[in-house]
């Protein structure tokens, strides 16, 4: 091809100038059909994407696809809450037996009475149930304990004795 600008012969397919860098393709016809030369780099030919219709590969999922995601999707966000919730009931469950104990160390019978019901109605665990029995145990005598003071400063010693004969 020659170089309106200066004359000089390049290469067919050359873009510019060797010699003056005029723009090569500014002088081109495209009025006419060019043959592309395969050899160059900047075409690459690619038959996997080219199915027999001459139309290109889609490939994007299909519905059987989208729908087996959906699928594995929705499975994961079952499993997901199941674990959730089993790990977050484990936690309401230590922390509300924690408080029982506290409130037993601490003597307040009625508040821990409150809390292993609480658990037993939740879980119907013995030990909890067992807990309660004790701890009304330890309310009955208490208050056994306390008639009897009671009598004593009456100076009733019977029926003083009586109720600590029952404790």
């Amino acid at each position: 091809m020659k170089c309106r600008n200066c004359g000089k012969e390049n290469k067919e397919d050359a873009l510019f100038c060797m010699d003056c860098g005029h723009d090569l393709r500014e002088d081109r016809d495209f009025s006419k059909t060019e043959i592309i030369n395969k050899g160059h780099s900047y075409y690459e030919e690619d038959d996997t994407k080219i199915v027999k219709n001459n139309s290109f590969k889609d490939n994007s999922m299909g519905l059987k696809q989208k729908g087996l995601v959906f699928g594995l999707v929705v499975v994961g966000l079952i499993v997901f809450s199941l674990i959730f919730n089993f790990g977050f009931s484990k936690y309401k469950y230590s922390k509300l037996e924690t408080s029982a104990n506290a409130n037993l160390e601490a003597k307040n019978y009625k508040e821990a009475r409150e809390k292993f019901s609480q658990l037993y109605e939740k879980s119907s665990d013995k030990k909890y149930l067992d807990e309660i029995n004790k701890i009304d145990k330890m309310l009955e005598t208490k208050d056994l304990l306390n008639k009897a003071n009671k009598k004593y400063e009456e100076r009733d010693y019977e029926t003083s004795l009586a109720n600590l004969k029952e404790i």
